[in-house]
């Protein structure tokens, strides 16, 4: 599985009062291997943050497990 995420999010306003430099952005990679049967299903991921503004820059291991019922 690979997969691309990004967000974007202007300027905020407080009072009514547009903060200047809080945008926020950033694109994320993720690539992962995952396996499923009826009722389970695992995916153990890696994801990165490729480049952003005011966003942390992480480095993820991410695990899910999910039992359908």
């Amino acid at each position: 599985m690979f997969e691309l995420n990004g967000f974007i999010q202007k300027d905020r306003k407080e009072n009514g009062e547009i903060i200047p430099d809080s945008d926020t952005e950033y694109f994320i990679f993720s690539s992962g291997i995952g396996w499923s049967s009826e009722k389970w299903q695992m995916l153990l991921g890696y994801q990165r943050t490729i480049m952003g503004t005011n966003a942390d820059a992480n480095d993820s291991l991410v695990f899910t497990l999910v039992y359908t019922f």
